[in-house]
């Protein structure tokens, strides 16, 4: 198993506002130095205890969980309002239970959230260097093989 945590901030764009991620789709893309890439679709939907998966609102933010990763990358995506900046949202994406056989991400990273399903108006991209590049930027990987990008 591998686990990436991915945090950043997206801006949306003059008069837009953050859709009912429970009744919308997402997609997540993440791409590092390859071709190759991790990519997933967020199913709309509420939390269902059966399934072990789905979207919660908390407060003005949103937080999806899922027991089995979907598409066998996320578990985990938060998307939270920045204080004082009604257009800004803090997204942090956690991969704790996925297995990136296939395509392991090699920073830099690219990664591109589309929060309301194709076509999309909310969407953003954000750009991870390495370790030593000014942030935002991606750790080296620990023994335990875990990235954190910020």
């Amino acid at each position: 198993m591998d686990f990436v945590q991915l945090r950043t901030r997206l801006r949306l764009a003059p008069g837009e506002s953050l859709p009912d991620l429970a009744a919308t789709w997402q997609l997540l893309s993440l791409y590092g130095q390859t071709t190759a890439g991790l990519f997933a679709i967020i199913p709309p939907g509420t939390w269902d205890p059966i399934r072990g998966s789905g979207w919660r609102q908390r407060g003005a933010g949103w937080i999806f969980r899922s027991r089995e990763p979907v598409d066998g990358v996320v578990s985990r995506l938060s998307v939270a309002p920045v204080r004082g900046d009604p257009s800004a949202y803090t997204v942090r994406i956690a991969t704790p239970h996925a297995s990136f056989v296939s395509a392991a991400p090699v920073p830099p990273l690219t990664l591109k959230v589309i929060l309301d399903g194709p076509p999309s108006t909310s969407c953003g991209e954000a750009h991870f260097g390495t370790a030593t590049d000014p942030q935002p930027a991606c750790g080296p990987l620990t023994r335990g093989g875990v990235l954190t990008c910020r």
